[in-house]
């Protein structure tokens, strides 16, 4: 009897204590990948960004570099994964979501609130009119003004 086997696309965002180094870095970044082919998931893309400051501290430190990597794998074993980056110490905080490989679509929402506008804020070319005022009537105005 075969097995049916059903992946699923997940997005592994986390970050990295600040404190490791370039080497450090690499090393932990390749345990997580080895993590995820060790339980039969295939690597499509991944991403390392330089060190960011945080919005707010994350286990005492308020710097960090933010890694994702974009995987398959079935979803009995995303437990199994996570349980291995809560007991990594070089990894300050992590998330794993659901996604789907097609192109994301706009919000309903979003789509509604563009559609409400008035055409003159769609276009680029919007330009607010002035009123002009003569300089004279202006002059005259400042005059009546302080003679009160």
């Amino acid at each position: 009897m075969q097995s049916f086997r059903c992946n699923q696309m997940y997005e592994l965002t986390f970050i990295l204590s600040p404190i490791l180094d370039e080497a450090g870095l690499t090393s932990a970044m390749k345990e997580v990948k080895d993590k995820i082919v060790e339980l039969e998931g295939e690597i499509k893309k991944e991403k390392m960004s330089e060190k960011k400051k945080l919005a707010y501290p994350v286990k005492k430190q308020i710097f960090g570099f933010y890694s994702t990597i974009e995987f398959s794998a079935e979803p009995e074993k995303i437990g199994d994964l996570r349980n291995f980056i809560k007991g990594n110490p070089s990894i300050l905080r992590s998330i794993i979501i659901t996604f789907e490989e097609k192109k994301r679509e706009e919000a309903p929402r979003q789509k509604k609130i563009k559609e409400e506008l008035p055409s003159a804020f769609k276009s680029a070319e919007f330009k607010p009119e002035k009123e002009k005022i003569k300089i004279e009537e202006l002059n005259k105005k400042l005059e009546e003004i302080l003679e009160e």
